[in-house]
């Protein structure tokens, strides 16, 4: 009994405040619904028809009614035109660090397990940490982690998890944000100050250019195939889903 005294209080605040998160979401949806409607623009994840993005203090285009950004966007069409995420066959996927967007998007696809972790963020079902993922291995079908891995100081740990738990066939998404030419970190930069003015954000242990591809490579052996977003997207397409910035890149990665 006291067991499962204790695992309601530990989950109990974590089931509030994503009903909460969900609430207000919802309740925002529904709101910019009817403020940005229009036909002018067009957001592939919530499929909604609108008149404007939002541009973000960064200068990026959010997408009014869920909340997407453009790494999502260019994500999404990649995942469902590029991979086998929406086809019949059963899938277990792992999803780090959860938007909601995503989570009501994957819930609806037939035939997932949809498994979502986090060390801290309510919306993830599982609290976990990705240097320590508690599954076993050759688990996972898919594996879906963006802009997590430039928080993790041992993000080599990190990425030899994700292979062990991917099957032998399965497919990874690791995503981060590429903002110089080659990858740099340092290890006594501790300070969230110091860490936002080098790296661009407080939370941020490296900066990250095309070359973490290889650092993918050499952490677990990952095949990774790097992706732009006019891979993905034709240009008018790229204007129309309110995608700015062109050289978006998609770090693609699987198991031989």
């Amino acid at each position: 009994m006291k067991a499962i005294k204790s695992k309601i209080k530990n989950v109990l605040p974590r089931v509030i405040s994503y009903a909460i998160l969900l609430l207000n979401w919802k309740i925002k949806r529904l709101i910019n619904s009817i403020i940005y409607a229009g036909d002018e623009f067009y957001c592939p994840i919530c499929s909604s028809k609108i008149s404007a993005f939002i541009i973000n203090e960064e200068g990026f285009a959010d997408c009014p009614i869920c909340g997407s950004g453009e790494r999502h966007r260019v994500d999404w069409i990649f995942l469902s035109k590029n991979t086998n995420l929406l086809n019949d066959a059963h899938k277990k996927m792992l999803h780090v660090a959860p938007e909601l967007f995503f989570i009501s998007k994957c819930k609806k696809i037939k035939n997932l397990d949809y498994i979502t972790i986090d060390l801290e963020d309510p919306r993830a079902q599982n609290k976990m940490d990705i240097i320590n993922i508690k599954y076993s291995a050759d688990f996972f079908d898919i594996i879906y982690c963006s802009h997590v891995l430039e928080h993790v100081i041992h993000d080599d740990k990190a990425i030899r998890e994700f292979y062990r738990v991917l099957k032998k066939g399965g497919w990874a998404v690791l995503q981060v944000p590429v903002t110089i030419d080659k990858t740099f970190e340092n290890i006594n930069i501790t300070t969230p100050e110091e860490r936002k003015r080098v790296f661009g954000h407080e939370g941020h242990v490296r900066r990250c250019g095309l070359d973490y591809c290889d650092r993918i490579r050499a952490a677990a052996g990952f095949i990774t195939t790097v992706y732009e977003a006019n891979d993905v997207l034709a240009k008018d397409d790229l204007k129309r889903m309110g995608i700015l910035k062109k050289d978006r890149y998609i770090f693609f990665c699987t198991k031989n």
